[in-house]
């Protein structure tokens, strides 16, 4: 390597400008986008000694927040935890599951070309805006 110094720096320079369009794809999770089409919310009431029913009327009110979004189909809310030893959560800290509808249902979401481009240019910006959005923070310059 000391006889050839010339030849292992321009050999390291090389490898490393091969990795580099690899190491800008990767971004900085390893985890793939999830889209399985259901949420889990998990809030914790303020008040930690709720009792059943102050439990069951906030689930209530929350559900029917939810459901009101065109974009969600159903809504199953569960208060406290079942009657097993692993699950020690409180009143205050309640689970609702939200299914969602398929993505072509969904409101379509207001962007920059909305108002002025004709629909044949907008499906090419939508897959050009939807690929660039899901890009890391940290990849994005």
């Amino acid at each position: 390597m000391l006889r050839h110094a010339k030849a292992t720096v321009a050999a390291s320079l090389i490898l490393v400008a091969v990795t580099l369009p690899v190491y800008f794809a990767l971004g900085s999770e390893f985890m793939p986008p999830l889209r399985e089409g259901s949420l889990l919310y998990m809030p914790s009431a303020v008040q930690p000694g709720m009792s059943v029913a102050e439990a069951q009327k906030a689930l209530q009110i929350q559900d029917k927040l939810l459901i009101s979004f065109p974009e969600v189909e159903r809504v199953f809310g569960k208060a406290g935890r079942a009657n097993t030893p692993t699950d020690p959560a409180p009143f205050s800290m309640m689970e609702t599951t939200i299914l969602l509808k398929p993505e072509s249902e969904w409101r379509e979401k207001p962007r920059w070309y909305s108002s002025w481009s004709p629909e044949w240019l907008k499906t090419g910006l939508r897959t050009f805006g939807a690929t660039a959005s899901r890009r890391p923070i940290s990849s994005r310059r």
